[in-house]
């Protein structure tokens, strides 16, 4: 521990030392392999995210286990993820997750948020990842989003964004101080990102979903007409795998569209042909 306070990580080595005298006395040195530790860390955590984000089936899954694992492994306490209500433009609370060794007085507040209110809401506003190293002294109040009565000392919040559309907010808060840390920052950032094409990807799986249920009711109306014409057999199959045949391509040209989108330039002339394709 440091005379600030903080946890470090260290390497020590012990030597075992006769003086001429024949005393002992031992010799430790100490070596700081903090930054060693995060960027292990900050690794895992990008591969976990990775992960669940590749396994997950519905938004609603994914949320706390993502808050997890960036939580746990970047050593914060708290965090919770909001998402913006297009109906209303306010932001609602959706998930949450804390480390189970932390006991809450009062569970934070999550009462919506509007744009530019509270740390979310001006993650929002400004559309950049905000890092508050100690909210003891910050010079720009937190707002009602932050309980009072728990004794955070740290923040960190990054936007959900889907190319140019903020989707919404991930916030987390530390019981300790955290000096901002730049990869950290660009991680959070490229986990917004992440985040946004995931759902993204969910909203085009449930758009293939509804264009096969209807193409599916579609091929029940047909197959009624064909029972009374007698060519029920050769159009039955048809229609049958007339949703397989027009949604696998389309999920194989839209995924290597979106694989593109993702690692073009904006200003790449190529890029609105290749969103065109996707759109």
């Amino acid at each position: 521990k440091t005379k600030q306070g903080r946890y470090i990580d260290v390497e020590s080595r012990l030597k075992l030392i006769t003086d001429r005298a024949g005393g002992h006395l031992i010799l430790e040195c100490n070596r700081d392999i903090s930054p060693r530790k995060q960027s292990a860390r900050r690794a895992a955590a990008e591969h976990a995210v990775t992960i669940v984000l590749a396994e997950a089936e519905m938004p609603q899954a994914a949320w706390p286990r993502l808050l997890e694992v960036v939580g746990s492994g970047l050593d914060w306490q708290f965090g919770r993820i909001w998402m913006i209500d297009k109906a209303t433009q306010i932001l609602e609370c959706v998930a949450t997750w804390n480390q189970p060794s932390l006991t809450l007085s009062e569970m934070e507040t999550h009462q919506p948020l509007a744009r530019g209110a509270g740390l979310a809401g001006r993650v929002w506003a400004e559309e950049k990842v905000q890092w508050i190293p100690d909210i003891a002294t910050a010079s720009t109040p937190m707002g009602d989003s932050i309980n009072p009565h728990e004794k955070w000392r740290a923040a960190l919040a990054f936007p959900i964004r889907m190319r140019s559309e903020v989707l919404g907010v991930v916030e987390f808060l530390s019981l300790a101080p955290q000096e901002p840390d730049r990869d950290i920052a660009r991680m959070a950032q490229a986990i917004g990102d992440g985040i946004g094409q995931f759902i993204e990807r969910m909203r085009a799986e449930e758009a293939l979903r509804r264009s096969e249920e209807h193409l599916r009711n579609q091929a029940q109306e047909l197959e009624q007409q064909l029972l009374a014409s007698g060519r029920l057999v050769a159009v039955g199959e048809l229609t049958a795998s007339m949703a397989h045949e027009f949604n696998n391509p389309l999920g194989i040209v839209l995924g290597f569209a979106q694989g593109l989108l993702s690692s073009m330039d904006p200003n790449d002339p190529n890029y609105h042909p290749v969103q065109i394709i996707a759109e």
